[in-house]
């Protein structure tokens, strides 16, 4: 019970310090008092930002350069990764188009969802037609995140048929 104030109070005197906007202040308000814990932020929340979405964007993009130009640059290389992943891993050689899957992936989502926002949360939750727009919104969500997998998908295995094509076999 004293321990459970003190804690309390330590929470609320780092909350109020000039440091209490940080996020480094918020995580440690949050383990000393579980009453300020909050949720996570979300990938489509992230990508609201457009400097998080910036960035997500330049990172994905670099890394794409990156598989292509090892692919195209140093092709003997990658095969002697591949032959060591394989040699570890049933699988191995697959987790090198994992990369070029993934980023593209969160790269078409995030460039398909400034195109297609979300629907702003009205302040009448309980309207007659809300949980039909919550509904449309998912479903946009769920779409976009589909055609976002499909592009991802489409870039891993040109991916892998350019590696293939440029080995001779």
């Amino acid at each position: 019970m004293i321990r459970e104030v003190i804690e309390k109070k330590a929470a609320k005197a780092i909350a109020e310090s000039r440091y209490g906007k940080t996020k480094a202040a918020r995580f440690s308000a949050a383990i000393l008092d579980e009453d300020r814990l909050e949720a996570p932020d979300s990938l489509e929340d992230t990508l609201q930002d457009s400097r998080s979405k910036r960035r997500v964007l330049m990172i994905c993009i670099g890394v794409n350069v990156v598989s292509w130009l090892s692919i195209f640059l140093i092709p003997n290389v990658v095969s002697t990764i591949a032959i060591g992943l394989e040699l570890l891993l049933a699988k191995g050689s697959a987790l090198l188009l994992a990369p070029a899957f993934g980023f593209t992936m969160l790269a078409s989502f995030s460039v398909l969802r400034s195109w297609f926002p979300p629907v702003p949360k009205s302040s009448d939750d309980g309207g007659v037609m809300s949980s039909y727009e919550q509904g449309v919104d998912s479903l946009l969500t769920w779409k976009l995140w589909v055609a976002s997998s499909a592009l991802g998908g489409i870039n891993a295995i040109l991916l892998a048929v350019t590696f293939v094509w440029s080995n001779g076999g």
